[in-house]
């Protein structure tokens, strides 16, 4: 399916717990990684060490890509809340100091697009974990300009933006502003049926693109996140 994704575009990854929005923003990036895109994972909520151990759960070892640079962590946990880190893992992340966790990814996802620029890299995926993360700790109106301003940078460098906005702990004036500004809305829920859960994920909004509205059920497991439809989405 993200292979028929258009580039310099940024899409929302909208869903509530428990609907595996962070492991379809994982899974997205590492199948890039495997087919040689460079990417950067912007997390606010938990170390880069942790996410790299979690993605191993699935099978997806990215320890090789963060030695070679070809998948940058932008971590603005550490610092935050653990206050010190080995040297010898320098390499996972570009810590966030006093300028705050929005300002630095914004500095640092730069930084990393200009050199990704200049080594010529055509293919490139980034994931910004999370937007809540940063409305809950910031000024919301100053995230939704930074929001403006990443997609901006996407459309100077290229590649493929999801960003991850948690359902239900936000004002909805400012939900609707950020849904209103993405260039893409992929909305993700869970109900019970019967005794199970019953995950599915609909595709609202894909600018310049023609795509399914159907609702698309799937399956989370041990291979991530599994689409249980045989149609064209995208």
């Amino acid at each position: 399916m993200d292979k028929g994704l258009p580039d310099k575009t940024a899409i929302i990854l909208h869903g509530g717990a428990g609907t595996g929005v962070r492991v379809f923003g994982q899974q997205f990036l590492y199948s890039g990684l495997q087919m040689g895109a460079h990417g950067i994972y912007f997390t606010a909520e938990r170390s880069g060490e942790e996410i790299t151990e979690n993605m191993k759960f699935y099978k997806w070892n990215v320890e090789e890509y963060v030695k070679k640079r070809q998948l940058i962590f932008i971590d603005a946990y550490t610092t935050k809340y653990e206050k010190s880190y080995s040297a010898d893992l320098e390499i996972l992340k570009e810590l966030v100091w006093d300028v705050g966790a929005s300002n630095q990814l914004r500095m640092t996802l730069t930084k990393y697009l200009d050199k990704f620029a200049s080594e010529h890299v055509t293919q490139i995926r980034v994931v910004i974990d999370s937007l809540s993360a940063l409305m809950r700790t910031e000024n919301p109106e100053d995230v939704i300009d930074l929001f403006e301003i990443i997609q901006i940078t996407a459309r100077k460098y290229g590649g493929i933006y999801f960003f991850v906005l948690d359902r239900g702990v936000h004002e909805e004036r400012l939900v609707n502003t950020l849904l209103y500004l993405a260039d893409g809305i992929f909305d993700f829920s869970t109900r019970e049926r019967g005794s199970e859960l019953e995950h599915t994920m609909r595709i609202q909004k894909l600018r310049n693109m023609i795509f399914s509205t159907k609702l698309i059920p799937y399956m989370i497991g041990e291979e991530g996140l599994v689409v249980e439809t045989t149609e064209r989405i995208i």
